[in-house]
């Protein structure tokens, strides 16, 4: 068989593959669960150097000259479109050892998204996976961006050499653009730099405890920054990582976590919500064997929205008394701006996301608003909203998280968005986290959102939605209203629900549940919600949904390509 002497490129993220196929040439660092295929070092580091010649000579000649540029703000953007899975991986980091800059699309982009994405940086190539390459085409043929498709590179047994350090890509240049969702404009796109996201995710490597003895089962997307990161986070600390976004389902978990070699994974409060409810369906037999392989997980970790006490308890419980590991970022930020620390049994208080790492400073602002400073901050937005950049820092050069909470004991608790989970009442501000924390406890309720809508009266008023278990009686005695009043004081009564149109293009889709197309859903009119709230030391806030024609609109909370609402609730 050919053997092939393929020189790795000086950067970080390769220097750790180089290493790892240096220790052990023959271990497994990338499986993909839709596939049904795994790769070794070996094979995936030779794939990514053969793709990025390929990618290469894709390019014209302007933007082979511009990857040499010293220049950092000079990048070459290429688009990605691929399922998280092999193919992306290999992709991506093909792209990244040209030195160009990856920009990962939604794998289902509508065309004039994906227009919209490309122009905004320039993008100089879209590359795709085999079996996205007819929706690349379509793409093309709106934007005018050549193609490339993942070619499979001839067999051969590779072998590399480390090229000098003089051909290093400038670390301030561009590492990755991941889009937001774009809830109040246009998409922005955050640019981190090829140093940010070495740190950032080095550290989170550090912060998880992650070994080249783990496997991680990634069950997210990877076009947006959670899924992202946790995969490239992987690659850096040399942990196999399992991809099954498109297989995966909560019995796929169940019958995949009963082998016993899965040891981390994330899991937001929504997932974990659909995985109990499965495993309460399991024979006894069944159900230990669930419980064992959950076990044998040394880290189960949750975040990107409020973990319940309830959950906490719940699956800490299951766990054999090893608690879920907290976790707090945003698309700004590679890698974590707090986090519980896997290791500890410890319990922590409600709201809490425990500390940051050493290279990251937090402080608040004069009205709680959580801000911070460090090396793994974004380099930038692109956006076409000129003005995109605009008082997104502090006079001390703080980014603003756009999240309220406290500080306590180098501890980080985290309150809500300030521009959705707090609500303004009559000068007093609500915190909707806070009342999904206490509908959650109601026995018969599985998921819980809470959002303020707008009155000219109130400023805000609170509208309450509920999904309830399955199984459960509309008419039960428990949600009949002289009960709910336990948990919701309503002045008018439950309005019954029953399809609902997803938006599950959103990241904050996940925050109400995974299950809406047969769930039954509770929504409360004109309810009044009784809080106490230490601060202000009173019971506060009142309640209503909005209802125009047979159409629910639940506030600004969804992309700013669909309505600019969250859900469209149909009435049955």
């Amino acid at each position: 068989m050919e053997r092939i002497q393929s020189k790795v490129p000086s950067e970080p993220f390769l220097l750790q593959l180089f290493q790892r196929w240096q220790q052990s040439p023959d271990a497994v660092v990338i499986k993909d669960a839709a596939e049904g295929t795994q790769a070794t070092g070996s094979t995936f580091l030779h794939d990514i150097l053969t793709q990025k010649d390929y990618i290469y000579n894709r390019l014209n000649e302007d933007a082979k000259k511009r990857l040499s540029s010293p220049d950092e703000n000079d990048n070459v953007f290429i688009g990605l479109l691929a399922a998280a899975g092999y193919h992306y991986a290999v992709l991506f980091f093909a792209i990244y050892s040209l030195g160009a800059v990856a920009v990962p699309l939604l794998p289902r982009v509508l065309p004039e998204e994906a227009k919209y994405f490309l122009s905004v940086c320039n993008a100089s190539l879209l590359a795709s996976s085999p079996t996205a390459t007819d929706h690349a085409q379509s793409i093309s043929t709106v934007t005018s961006t050549p193609t490339y498709t993942y070619t499979p590179p001839t067999t051969c047994q590779p072998a590399f050499t480390l090229s000098s350090n003089s051909e290093e890509c400038n670390p301030e240049k561009g590492f990755v653009l991941l889009y937001t969702s774009g809830t109040t404009g246009p998409p922005k796109g955050v640019l981190y730099s090829r140093r940010s996201a070495a740190i950032g995710l080095r550290t989170k490597a550090e912060q998880l405890g992650l070994t080249p003895n783990d496997l991680w089962l990634h069950q997210m997307p990877a076009h947006w920054g959670a899924g992202f990161d946790f995969f490239t986070t992987c690659v850096y600390a040399g942990t196999c990582v399992e991809f099954c976004n498109a297989v995966y389902t909560p019995d796929w978990f169940w019958g995949r976590i009963k082998k016993g070699d899965v040891t981390c994974m994330f899991a937001s409060p929504s997932v974990l919500d659909g995985l109990l409810e499965s495993l309460g369906k399991e024979s006894g037999e069944e159900y230990e064997a669930g419980v064992k392989g959950l076990r044998g997980l040394k880290l189960l970790a949750s975040g990107a929205m409020r973990v319940s006490d309830k959950a906490k308890a719940v699956w800490k419980e299951l766990r054999g008394d090893r608690p879920l590991v907290v976790l707090y970022s945003a698309t700004e930020v590679a890698g974590l701006i707090s986090t519980t620390h896997w290791e500890d049994g410890e319990d922590v208080p409600v709201d809490c996301c425990g500390t940051p790492p050493s290279n990251l400073e937090v402080k608040l602002s004069e009205e709680g608003e959580i801000c911070i400073r460090g090396p793994q901050i974004m380099k930038r937005y692109l956006s076409s909203d000129p003005n995109v950049m605009n008082n997104i820092y502090d006079s001390e050069g703080f980014y603003k998280t756009g999240d309220v909470g406290r500080l306590e004991n180098n501890r980080v608790f985290v309150l809500g968005r300030a521009s959705h989970d707090v609500i303004r009442f009559q000068g007093w501000k609500i915190y909707a986290p806070e009342i999904e924390d206490a509908l959650h406890k109601h026995p018969e309720v599985l998921h819980v959102l809470v959002v303020g809508v707008r009155d000219p009266k109130f400023d805000q008023l609170v509208a309450a939605l509920l999904v309830v278990k399955d199984g459960v009686d509309i008419n039960s005695e428990r949600l009949k209203i002289t009960n709910l009043r336990r948990w919701l004081a309503l002045e008018q009564g439950i309005r019954f629900l029953g399809r609902v149109q997803e938006n599950r293009s959103s990241p904050r889709f996940g925050k109400f549940c995974l299950r809406m197309q047969s769930a039954r859903m509770a929504m409360c009119r004109r309810g009044i919600w009784q809080l106490k709230n230490r601060k202000l030391g009173g019971e506060l806030g009142i309640g209503r949904a909005v209802l125009l024609g047979n159409v629910y609109l639940l506030g600004e909370v969804s992309t700013w390509w669909t309505s600019k609402c969250m859900l469209q609730c149909e009435v049955d």
